[in-house]
């Protein structure tokens, strides 16, 4: 069944004609006869007062003059569309047939063809069984009511097409319940369209599902036997009874602060009750009217929190309900509840990493914990433990009203000093418009301040510059800066790099700093690693011990390479600075001339490693003619405590000394020689210190 169609749509015949065609073929296998064939045509179910088709084709009939005539035709409501003559053509035979009913219903009849003249070594016939069902259309709709209270009306339309109102005849099942209720029971105008007005009118609280089925018939049908469609509307309502008790939550309110709440019941019918208070609450933080009062179907009461401390209340308050005849109906429970809370005891701000001498500024906001809803408050704050040389916190609001939740704060600090651990406190305190404090929240201000940056200059330092011959001094590489230190300058992996002269002193370590030496010919460069802290100016940062000795000059230089090291702290700069040593007791010639050693050393080379000695060294020559040159270790004295000459002589470039193995060679200072001649009789040596400890 088609849908109804809009009220605007011009009006169509209500009997439509659906044509299907279904073509039957039968066919014999060449050379067959067709002597006797029985066929099926079904039709698809049909709607009443609607038309089909279908064709059927017979195939494979022995073509001739012949054709073939309808013996039996069907009977209503099938009717054969061709008549009773049909004819072969090509080998086949074709016919329609139409089925029209106007009753609900399956059908059966059969179609008889023969052939004419028939032919005595044929006598074909042909069998065609036609089946089919009508049936009346059923077109479903939902009307859905909503939810409405009891003693209320709601009303819905089942809407019907206005080509479908006039001319034809309706019935409406009887058996709808209440609460709902057709009102009229042919389609009539509702609005600007046709329609069955339904109502639902419920008088008790629940959910409530029903059907209603509206019929059509032809206008001249008049006994209603044979219906052409049927709508169902399936009806839905839901029915609320009145709320006789009423739950209403404050929420979080501010103490000092007050609330009013319009609280609505919803109301039966349309008579206007009277109420009176019938319980009032016993609270004080509750007030409540003496009368609510009716506006159109609902009770209206406004009631107030106004807690002055921290706190959860409960209370209730109840109305009666009365008739015009003043007589008692039923109550309505009022159950209330608020949350009162206070300002934040404690907020803390952290002013972070304050440089000396500079201001910084943080603004910071307190969220009250509830919104605001009566007139206001005013705020202000007061010091109560100061701290930095200068922190001041106040409020962008100050002097004036406010009603929001989240109060803005101004915080500060500068300082001209450094300092660690400052903490200041402070109180905010919140004042009703007559001028009574009612609450207060403590403010820390935790400051930290960031040390000012550190320009460090590195220098070598001995602990005297002038030394004799045989002196023992300590070489410091220290730290210097022109500013101010606020936190000591922690440092690791610190390493510092000082060539010197090592014919005119010998290095050794000294607690707390780790020594590496290399030597190439008379210049050394030690590397010095160590941990450790710069607090002041001048600290030292590394050192080492020197012996002075004579060497090939009267001085040496202490000249500071590098300086690397992991710093923790903010520290800028890298300045070197060198320094020396002199030698005070060279002996001199007659003539003035300064006796030094190895003042013909020539190429040779000579190296002791490691110096000092603890238990085993060793002496490394280079550049000594072949088979030639002597090596020895002398006392102070100039006794030979050990003579290499022999190894060296027979090309050795390294030897190895023990401690234990040489007589006499206990803690002290020795001398290391090396002598070789030259080709042309020039006679070259070179010496180093040997410490031993």
């Amino acid at each position: 069944m088609k849908p109804l169609l809009p009220l605007s749509q011009r009006r169509i015949t209500t009997v439509l004609t659906l044509l299907l065609f279904l073509t039957v073929f039968v066919e014999r296998g060449k050379g067959a006869l067709l002597r006797e064939q029985e066929l099926e045509a079904g039709f698809p179910p049909t709607p009443v007062f609607q038309s089909a088709m279908k064709q059927v084709i017979v195939r494979g009939l022995q073509p001739g003059a012949s054709a073939f005539a309808v013996d039996e035709a069907p009977s209503a409501p099938f009717r054969l569309v061709n008549g009773n003559g049909i004819t072969i053509t090509n080998g086949e035979a074709r016919l329609e047939v139409s089925f029209l009913s106007q009753q609900a219903g399956r059908y059966t009849d059969t179609i008889i063809l023969r052939r004419r003249p028939a032919l005595p070594q044929n006598n074909d016939e042909v069998k065609i069984v036609l089946t089919a069902e009508a049936f009346v259309p059923v077109r479903r709709t939902t009307l859905n009511f909503g939810r409405i209270a009891t003693g209320d009306t709601s009303r819905r339309v089942v809407v019907v097409r206005e080509d479908i109102v006039r001319d034809f005849l309706w019935t409406v099942s009887d058996r709808v319940t209440a609460p709902f209720f057709v009102v009229n029971r042919i389609p009539a105008p509702v609005a600007d369209t046709f329609g069955f007005m339904v109502h639902f009118r419920p008088i008790v609280g629940g959910e409530y599902v029903d059907s209603a089925v509206f019929v059509r018939y032809d206008k001249d049908d008049a006994q209603r036997v044979n219906p052409i469609d049927t709508l169902v509307a399936r009806l839905v309502g839901i029915a609320v009874d009145l709320d006789k008790s009423i739950q209403t939550d404050f929420g979080p309110v501010l103490t000092g602060d007050v609330r009013t709440v319009r609280l609505g019941a919803e109301l039966i019918g349309g008579i206007k009750p009277t109420y009176v208070i019938k319980q009032q609450p016993e609270s004080e933080v509750f007030t409540v009217p003496d009368k609510p009062t009716v506006e159109r179907d609902s009770i209206i009461v406004s009631v107030k929190a106004s807690p002055l401390r921290e706190g959860r209340f409960s209370d209730r308050v109840i109305y009666e309900r009365r008739s015009p005849d003043n007589r008692p109906i039923d109550d309505v429970t009022i159950d209330m509840t608020v949350t009162a809370v206070g300002m934040p005891q404690v907020e803390t701000i952290i002013l972070d990493q304050v440089a000396v001498g500079t201001p910084q500024i943080k603004d910071v906001t307190i969220d009250l914990g509830a919104d605001l809803y009566g007139e206001g408050f005013r705020y202000r704050i007061v010091t109560v433990e100061q701290g930095l040389a200068s922190l001041t916190l106040t409020l962008p609001q100050a002097g004036t009203i406010s009603r929001d939740r989240r109060i803005g704060i101004r915080a500060r600090g500068e300082s001209t000093t450094f300092q660690t651990g400052v903490r200041q406190k402070f109180l905010l305190i919140r004042t009703t418009l007559g001028g009574v404090d009612v609450d207060s929240t403590e403010i820390v201000v935790s400051t930290t301040m960031r040390p000012r940056p550190v320009a460090i200059r590195f220098g070598v330092v001995p602990e005297r510059r002038e030394v004799r011959i045989g002196d023992t001094v300590r070489v410091s590489v220290r730290a210097f800066t022109d500013g101010v230190i606020d936190i000591p300058v922690r440092f690791s992996e610190a390493q510092c790099s000082i060539a010197y002269n090592s014919s005119v002193v010998v290095a050794s370590e000294v607690s707390g700093t780790e020594l590496t030496r290399t030597v190439m010919n008379d210049r050394a460069v030690v590397v010095l690693t160590s941990d450790g802290t710069i607090s002041e100016s001048g600290a030292e940062v590394a050192a080492f011990s020197a012996v002075a000795v004579m060497g090939n000059d009267v001085r040496t230089p202490l000249d500071l390479l590098n300086v690397t090291a992991q710093f923790t702290d903010d520290v800028t700069g890298r300045d070197l600075d060198s320094g020396e040593i002199v030698l005070t007791n060279v002996w001199q010639y007659p003539d003035g001339r300064i006796r030094l050693v190895n003042s013909n050393q020539g190429p040779l080379e000579l190296s002791v490693s490691p110096n000092p000695l603890e238990t085993t060294t060793t002496i490394s020559i280079g550049n000594v003619p072949q088979g030639k040159g002597i090596l020895q270790i002398v006392s102070p004295e100039g006794v030979v405590l050990a003579d290499y000459s022999a190894e060296v002589r027979d090309g050795a470039t390294t030897v190895s000394v023990s401690k234990s193995a040489i007589d006499g060679l206990t803690a002290g200072t020795y001398i290391v020689r090396l002598a070789a001649e030259t080709e042309t009789g020039i006679v070259n040596s070179v010496v180093r210190l040997l410490v031993v400890r």
